[in-house]
């Protein structure tokens, strides 16, 4: 790519742009990778930096433009939308049951049979607090799935430290529900290894090494639980007798025993553990009642932590792959050998698939149907993101905790959001598969645009879409000459994998790894996403928020407008073009020699590698420390950089004076450079 000179001003702003962004980055600093996601979400919700936004780097138009949405641009179903627009005035005045009524539960269940999400001899109750109904199948509506997520959290999770399986990339908003119950999160890597689908031995491997760690850390805990054994029964020997003290020591040996051979199954391991407690409480009784909280809040056990949950997306997200029924069956088969593992089955872009060669898989049709929890949105496919519905779907003992906490948090779902259900799953079947098609179609042409514009047409196997990307851009009244340089892509851009579902595109910014902004570094996405939101007013998602931190990428939304992806291709290329192999320096670095002498030294440690047979001559700039320089760098780089002219005394060209005469070579220097008259190089 071949750079422009960048004007005085533009370059000033820059300065501006990185001494900002060095300021954000000294607070944003971590290793853990949890608490990093967490801290790049931060600062993107709060939406820093977009005051150093350049007007030069836009092209067709100057509006903000944000790719990093997950919401359709599309209008929903006209037929639904007047329904919700005639939802009766009363439903608004008066409170409604927390459960979803009758006739939407059994319009739920004919339209998830139909869609393939639900085997055709499923059957959905209605109250999910029945006794009765222990083993029916239930649907529950509430505000998003990533409310009836949370929700879910709460019952899936026994013990603070369970681990719940997510995959590298993911969904990051359902990251910080885990991490606010715990930082139980073990990751899944999904890369080209494995078709980017999670792979079943790899998560087999995953949740027995989890497992493992787990038990260790529990073992530890048993372990300090004896030694207060001791303590107890030693304080409380006047109402405690030795063979209660043998009794309930051997009870914990038991314990401790399993966890150092490490072959109880965790059932085993809940059975000893409720055995002790019920020993415990025994005793517990024969001390006086003032002081028995105290000793059952030290001495109980909780069960021994394991992992509770796997988190899957189907299609996933961001990728946009898809696992088949097939693929589901051999995670399903995997995930069967481990009773406490909930499968959390999310279906969001389910019907968002730009392919119609694959339908994906659901663990509602596995052998794992009585341990999965499927979470389905219309919020995506049928452009209803606003109403905020989301459906859950799933045995008594996962629902039931879910509509508790929700009615205890939210109280009951909007009139609107059950409205929005109901008319979704009784739209005409015909008719919603023409929707979904029509919408399908034109999201498939919008990543193939969006993939021709960033790495070159020939990149696209639809001819069909090749002529509609040209006679689009000709539409837009882009040049002959620019649809050529356009069409030609961006250099260095890559794509992990081309998406089959939804409507996001990962970019890997790998090529421009380690170049600057003025004096920015671009390592992180987080550093790529900041350079164009805040450079460009163009905003994306980073990989750090898709819990990703191997590569730079950024997911983009094709979602957008024609118009606006191209314009989203032009700031990308714009900001860019400003990318440098050296950071730039200040006006007053550039006028300090000793400041050139401290950039020649080693980064990491501001010294010289010296070669032992270097004759370099020592000149009377070396005998020098400018005052500029010392305002410029730090005393620590000073004092290495003193440190290095000390060394050069001990240099061969000192030891050989003698042997060898010293050329100086006298010259004058321009008038307006730092030092006037004459001086010896």
């Amino acid at each position: 790519m071949k750079h422009s000179p960048t004007p005085e001003s533009t370059t000033e702003h820059l300065q501006k742009y990185s001494s900002f962004q060095s300021k954000q980055e000294a607070s944003k600093v971590s290793l853990d990778p949890l608490e990093r996601m967490k801290q790049v979400q931060d600062e993107w919700l709060s939406g820093v930096g977009e005051e150093f936004c350049l007007k030069t780097l836009k092209q067709l138009h100057q509006q903000s433009i944000d790719a990093s949405a997950g919401s359709s641009t599309f209008l929903p179903p006209e037929e639904v939308e007047q329904k919700i627009r005639e939802t009766p005035i009363l439903g608004w005045v008066e409170y409604t049951n927390h459960l979803p009524q009758k006739d939407l539960v059994k319009a739920a269940e004919q339209y998830f049979k139909k869609i393939e999400v639900l085997d055709k001899t499923t059957q959905l109750e209605v109250d999910v607090y029945d006794q009765d109904l222990s083993n029916g199948y239930f649907c529950y509506v509430g505000h998003g799935t990533t409310e009836l997520f949370t929700s879910a959290l709460k019952s899936i999770k026994k013990h603070p430290n369970d681990v719940v399986i997510i995959t590298d990339p993911t969904y990051g908003l359902f990251i910080p529900p885990l991490l606010e119950e715990s930082k139980g999160v073990e990751i899944l890597k999904i890369n080209e290894e494995n078709n980017y689908k999670p792979d079943p031995k790899a998560l087999t491997n995953l949740i027995e090494t989890t497992n493992a760690k787990l038990q260790n850390t529990y073992l530890i805990e048993v372990k300090i639980i004896a030694a207060f054994l001791s303590a107890f029964f030693q304080v409380n020997e006047k109402f405690l007798s030795k063979l209660d003290e043998i009794d309930l020591t051997q009870k914990c040996d038991a314990l401790k025993y399993m966890l150092i051979s490490s072959q109880a199954k965790p059932e085993t391991l809940d059975q000893a553990v409720s055995v002790f407690n019920q020993t415990l409480n025994k005793y517990l009784k024969k001390i006086p009642s003032e002081v028995a909280p105290y000793w059952q809040n030290k001495l109980s056990l909780s069960y021994c932590p394991r992992v509770r949950g796997y988190f899957h997306i189907n299609p996933q997200m961001p990728l946009g792959t898809i696992c088949s029924q097939s693929d589901i069956d051999s995670l399903a088969d995997s995930l069967s050998h481990f009773p406490d593992i909930t499968v959390i089955d999310d279906l969001t872009y389910y019907d968002l698939c730009l392919s119609q060669k694959t339908r994906p898989g659901t663990f509602a049709k596995s052998q794992l149907k009585n341990k999965t929890l499927t979470l389905y949105s219309i919020s995506k496919q049928f452009a209803l993101a606003g109403v905020r519905t989301g459906i859950a779907i799933g045995p008594q003992n996962i629902i039931q905790p879910i509509a508790k906490h929700s009615f205890n948090s939210v109280n009951t779902p909007s009139v609107f959001t059950s409205e929005a259900a109901f008319q979704i799953f009784k739209m005409d079947h015909k008719k919603r598969e023409k929707y979904l098609l029509e919408t399908n179609e034109e999201y498939a042409f919008r990543r193939d645009f969006a993939i021709a514009l960033l790495k070159g047409i020939e990149h696209i196997g639809n001819a069909e879409h090749q002529e509609k990307i040209k006679a689009t851009l000709k539409e837009l009244k882009i040049s002959a000459r620019q649809q050529t340089l356009l069409l030609q892509g961006i250099k260095g851009i890559t794509f992990p994998v081309i998406p089959e579902a939804g409507f996001f595109l990962l970019i890997d910014f790998s090529h421009y790894k380690d170049q600057y902004i003025s004096s920015t570094q671009l390592q992180t996405s987080r550093d790529f996403r900041n350079a164009f939101y805040s450079l460009a007013d163009l905003n994306t998602l980073p990989g750090e928020m898709m819990l990703h931190f191997d590569k730079p990428i950024l997911r983009f939304s094709f979602s957008l407008t024609p118009k606006d992806i191209l314009e989203s291709v032009y700031r990308f290329k714009n900001v860019l073009s400003l990318c440098r192999p050296e950071p730039e320096l200040t006006a007053s670095d550039k006028a300090s020699p000793t400041v050139e002498k401290v950039k020649k030294l080693s980064p990491a440690t501001r010294t010289v590698r010296h070669d032992k047979g270097s004759q370099k001559v020592i000149t009377r700039e070396d005998k020098k420390i400018d005052t500029e320089a010392k305002d410029s760098y730090s005393p620590a780089i000073l004092n290495a950089f003193n440190q290095h002219k000390k060394e050069k005394k001990k240099t061969p060209v000192q030891a050989n004076d003698s042997k060898r005469k010293q050329t100086r070579v006298k010259r004058k220097i321009k008038p307006n450079t730092r030092y006037a008259g004459e001086t010896y190089v």
